[in-house]
């Protein structure tokens, strides 16, 4: 299953994104690095906190083999990775990216400075896919030229739809 691109917004206005940390510990500063904003962000997502542990253990490793790299932009995270979910290397200056973000509210503004930095890092095209109409509708919202592309896919069960999205700079 295709984890969506950005997590559910809080459920009303006076309702913090953040929550507090377990065992009442609200005067400790929370650290927005970025594995802890990528954990968070796993959590509040439906997985466990084992399983959230797992995917950064793993994510250590592909960042060690030069296959992922991680951009962070106030508190969202975002994982680039150089090659596709087959292992296959990507195209010249094409990244694939995975949102993480514990500000919601902010993904737009996020998704639209993510170029600036990919540049300076040598790439000059994102790609991502979903199967959740709302992050398209995200993509769209950030201004950037989207290019965006609708396939059915099998998910084991049925067939659903799947979006490509393409975002040259």
């Amino acid at each position: 299953m295709v984890e969506p691109l950005i997590q559910p917004k809080a459920k009303s206005e006076g309702e913090k994104s953040l929550k507090m940390p377990k065992g009442g510990q609200a005067d400790q500063p929370t650290q927005f690095t970025s594995l802890n904003i990528m954990k968070q962000s796993l959590t509040e997502g439906g997985f466990s906190p084992q399983e959230s542990e797992k995917f950064v253990n793993n994510l250590a490793r592909a960042i060690q083999g030069n296959v992922s790299k991680i951009v962070q932009i106030y508190k969202t995270v975002f994982l680039v990775n150089l090659v596709n979910s087959r292992g296959q290397k990507l195209p010249q200056g094409t990244v694939e990216i995975f949102p993480f973000t514990i500000e919601p509210n902010e993904a737009a503004q996020r998704i639209k400075i993510l170029p600036n930095t990919l540049k300076q890092m040598g790439y000059n095209k994102f790609i991502a896919k979903t199967d959740d109409i709302d992050d398209v509708e995200l993509m769209k919202s950030s201004g950037l030229p989207v290019n965006i592309k609708q396939e059915m896919v099998y998910d084991g069960r049925e067939m659903t739809p799947m979006y490509f999205i393409e975002v040259s700079f």
